[in-house]
């Protein structure tokens, strides 16, 4: 048997860096505009989402790490929709959620 490795790609050290390149962008978008793409997404959200059963009995403490985790899982979903768009008449700005990243 032959194992083969596969190079993970080097990810961008910015936005700006990602929006200037139109291959990456135009990809992602055909991805994300695809049908099963927005099926797969909205099944994700809807079977991950805290419910009044998973939330009723637990405590404080875990309905609000519950509650934090799905945020972020809907914001990830999201803003994979928004690397697909290059952000119009805007200066080279870098979205503060991602500006604690170092590459």
């Amino acid at each position: 048997m032959r194992s083969q490795k596969s190079e993970l790609p080097t990810p961008h050290t910015s936005l700006n860096r990602w929006y200037a390149s139109a291959p990456l962008v135009e990809g992602l978008k055909e991805v994300v505009s695809t049908e099963p793409f927005k099926v797969a997404v909205a099944v994700l959200k809807n079977a991950t989402k805290p419910s009044f059963k998973s939330i009723s009995s637990s405590s404080t403490e875990d309905n609000a790490a519950r509650f934090a985790w799905y945020a972020g899982y809907c914001d990830a979903l999201d803003d994979l929709e928004k690397l697909s768009k290059a952000p119009l008449g805007k200066s080279g700005q870098e979205a503060e959620e991602w500006t604690h990243i170092e590459i």
